[in-house]
């Protein structure tokens, strides 16, 4: 059976074209706030994780940000929050 969108959900936008390279950002990770500029943009990526042994994995992250003391993080839209 195929899963048909309706009109509205077609239309709306994804959360993660709300952020595009050069978009000032604040990005929230482990209870800290920094704020910096996304520079890249690797766009929609599986839902895989990969394995780095003794029990740690990690899963692959959209943008890249490269903050405001010039540490460059790797986050997904749910860490993001756009700067007024």
């Amino acid at each position: 059976m195929r899963n048909k969108q309706s009109a509205a959900e077609k239309d709306a936008p994804a959360a993660s074209d709300a952020f595009s390279v050069g978009t000032a950002v604040q990005v929230t990770a482990d209870d800290n706030t920094r704020e910096g500029t996304i520079v890249e943009d690797f766009g929609v990526l599986p839902e895989a994780t990969v394995d780095l042994g003794d029990g740690l994995q990690v899963s692959p992250k959209r943008f890249a940000v490269l903050l405001n003391d010039g540490s460059l993080v790797f986050v997904n839209d749910d860490s993001l929050k756009a700067v007024a």
